[in-house]
């Protein structure tokens, strides 16, 4: 097993765990809202094995503390950034899964010069529908009344991974409610106001924007984020953009065995340009 080590550090957003292992050129990876770890686990353990990795425990989420307002991917940005000055890294590739896309977006457009390369999982880049929003909402009023009730956990965690995977697989849903479950329940619903309720502005026509070499992954079966306008904002950018057939919205947990090759291809190619 790679040996790991782990940090806090002190963010406007309260006191973020970092967990960092391996060597060589950096990889920032942000997670996804409800599970923290849990889904970029295997992508942790492949990169380090030749890149420095820091892996943050978002705020609420795992062993970070939770945040004391609700927040701004600007915010999680900023955040991220601090992190990197306290380890003296200058630049990174940024990877973010579910929720860390907008976040490493948001951070790649406020901080060019820090971002070598960017990594984005089943992130949504557009607004939420008013019917997902409406969706949230109730999700989010039951979970600050009742907590992780067995239905709620189970409707969440349902979303994430198809039908066949479900059912091939049920650790990787048990390993989702287990994490959800046992989250902090203050932190976490304060994320879920941020990132769910938030009314943060479109990525999607700012992807133009991105000067670094950017991948984009995103599962077909995803209920959650609209590939199709994901992959048209994308596409104007000329960056990579990976559509994995039958997977839903955590692709890298849900099939690796396929997800990964085109992670570490991408990266073989931003290293041999540094």
């Amino acid at each position: 097993m790679r040996h790991t080590r782990a940090r806090r550090f002190d963010t406007p957003l309260g006191r973020i765990f970092v967990e960092t292992a391996g060597s060589g050129p950096a990889i920032v990876m942000w997670p996804s809202l409800f599970f923290s770890d849990v889904p970029v686990r295997l992508q942790f353990d492949l990169l380090s094995k030749d890149h420095r990795i820091l892996l943050l425990d978002p705020p609420g989420h795992g062993r970070s503390e939770a945040p004391r307002r609700t927040f701004t991917p600007d915010d999680c940005a900023d955040a991220a950034v601090r992190i990197l000055d306290d380890f003296g890294i200058d630049r990174a590739v940024f990877l973010g899964a579910s929720w860390g896309g907008p976040v490493c977006v948001t951070a790649a457009l406020n901080f060019p010069e820090r971002v070598r390369g960017l990594i984005v999982m089943n992130g949504p880049m557009h607004p939420f529908s008013a019917m997902q929003r409406m969706r949230f909402k109730l999700l989010v009023a039951i979970y600050e009344r009742f907590g992780p009730l067995g239905f709620l956990v189970g409707a969440v965690t349902k979303l994430q991974l198809s039908k066949e995977s479900r059912t091939a697989h049920p650790e990787l849903q048990a390993a989702n409610a287990e994490r959800f479950r046992s989250a902090d329940r203050h932190g976490v619903a304060l994320a879920m106001r941020s990132v769910l309720l938030g009314r943060s502005p479109s990525l999607g026509p700012r992807l133009k924007e991105l000067r670094m070499p950017a991948l984009f992954v995103m599962g077909s079966r995803d209920a959650i984020v609209d590939v199709d306008a994901a992959r048209a904002a994308a596409t104007a950018t000329n960056t990579r953009f990976e559509v994995v057939q039958g997977s839903a919205h955590q692709s890298g947990f849900e099939v690796p065995e396929r997800v990964n090759p085109i992670i570490t291809d991408f990266l073989r190619t931003i290293d041999a340009a540094s």
